[in-house]
């Protein structure tokens, strides 16, 4: 609790008078100082009741218009303080802490009002969201003022909000035609057995139509081979999403090449999504480890604010993404063998700052059923020879064990 600028004229006005009704003999102006320091002294008493027990007389909360929204969205932002106590509150200043990578566009988070007893007020504003995964809102500043303004204490009301931000789909044809190729994404078009609507390929079991077992595959092979169609069975994929946290500093603001891996993930999830497909996804996240978000379906798609909301912005994602993800996989016994296909989806600055042993390690880990999808900057393959050799070694590598190595130029 301190004293406000008015608080000390009334002190100094006290003073001056007192010393004027000493000099002069006064008693009226010795009377008017002391119901000047009177005044100030029981503001006091009464402000000091009302600040000591501020936690438990004052809530302080946040609602809002919903919290999830697309890259560029709004969201409408209340806050609500509710007076308990019988002290009116003359003044009340209330500030929200936005995060970082928002614009106000209606309204203000900063707004003076007077808060009777047992009453509360509403403050209303709107936020624009500019960049893919999870805003925090941490503090609410509170400034209280008593009723003649002579006292201002200043208080943090700590609340923890988060608005989760779902990147826009990045449409790129060269991934649609991809995936089309791959037997397992269950997206209709030519497989690269040279079939369509193909699905999968298992091992053959006893019982099986022969009619779906894949001689050419016998004939190089000596295995029985079956294809599954689609139709006749859910494809299931496991989507890995290595997000480099380094990646936020290549490009412009809100469209770094991290942004531009997001919103090509979010396109990719769509497409399995709208194929029937049940999507598991392994993400770099802010914590120790990647997060693992399991089940997402056309009937439960909206699950997919949770892959997203493990993100920051501008800082979230792995550090060594090959190792870390290598790790989890291992952590949480993930049975790659029940996937109809894995999506790799991954970036130079991660394959850059990978040792060769970490790139066959993962592959190993995730089968013959994947596909490296790299997300690339354009500037970043023109400048950088030695990025460019060093993706051509991860293709080499994936194809060697029979996947396929897809390069993005977003």
């Amino acid at each position: 609790m301190k004293l406000t600028f008015l608080g000390y004229i009334y002190i100094v006005l006290g003073i001056i008078l007192l010393i004027t009704s000493i000099a002069r003999e006064n008693i009226t102006l010795f009377m008017l100082s002391a119901i000047l320091f009177m005044i100030v002294l029981i503001e006091r008493i009464r402000f000091r009741d009302l600040v000591a027990n501020i936690h438990k007389s004052i809530d302080v909360w946040r609602d809002f218009e919903r919290r999830i929204c697309e890259e560029g969205e709004d969201i409408g932002v209340s806050i609500y303080i509710y007076n308990k106590s019988k002290i009116p509150i003359a003044l009340l200043r209330i500030e929200d802490s936005i995060p970082r990578y928002t614009k106000v566009i209606k309204g203000s988070p900063s707004s003076y009002t007077a808060l009777a007893p047992q009453s509360y007020v509403r403050i209303d504003y709107k936020l624009k969201f500019f960049r893919p995964g999870r805003h925090s809102f941490e503090e609410i500043h509170v400034s209280f003022r008593d009723l003649l303004q002579i006292y201002e204490y200043t208080t943090t009301f700590r609340i923890h909000d988060e608005i989760t931000v779902i990147p826009r789909a990045l449409e790129v044809r060269e991934v649609f035609k991809a995936l089309a190729t791959l037997p397992g994404a269950g997206i209709r078009g030519l497989s690269k057995s040279g079939m369509y609507d193909i699905v999968n390929i298992r091992d053959y079991v006893p019982g099986d139509d022969a009619r779906k077992i894949l001689w050419k595959i016998y004939a190089r092979t000596s295995k029985l081979m079956v294809r599954e169609d689609l139709g006749e069975t859910v494809p299931r994929t496991l989507v890995i999403v290595d997000i480099n946290r380094n990646q936020w500093y290549i490009g412009e603001e809100s469209n770094t090449l991290a942004e531009k891996q997001l919103r090509v993930t979010r396109y990719i999830i769509d497409i399995l999504l709208k194929s029937y497909s049940v999507i598991d996804v392994l993400i770099c996240s802010d914590e120790a480890v990647p997060k693992f978000v399991s089940e997402i379906s056309l009937d439960r798609s909206e699950l997919l604010y949770k892959v997203f909301e493990a993100i920051t912005p501008g800082i979230g994602g792995c550090k060594k993404s090959f190792s870390e993800i290598s790790s989890i996989i291992k952590y949480l016994g993930l049975e790659i063998e029940k996937y109809s296909l894995v999506l790799f989806i991954t970036n130079p600055i991660s394959i850059a700052t990978s040792t060769p042993s970490d790139v066959e390690e993962i592959l190993r880990d995730l089968g013959r059923n994947v596909a490296v999808i790299i997300v690339s900057d354009e500037q970043i393959l023109e400048l950088h020879r030695d990025i460019i050799y060093a993706i051509h070694g991860v293709i080499d590598m994936v194809e060697a064990i029979g996947g396929k190595g897809i390069v993005l130029k977003v």
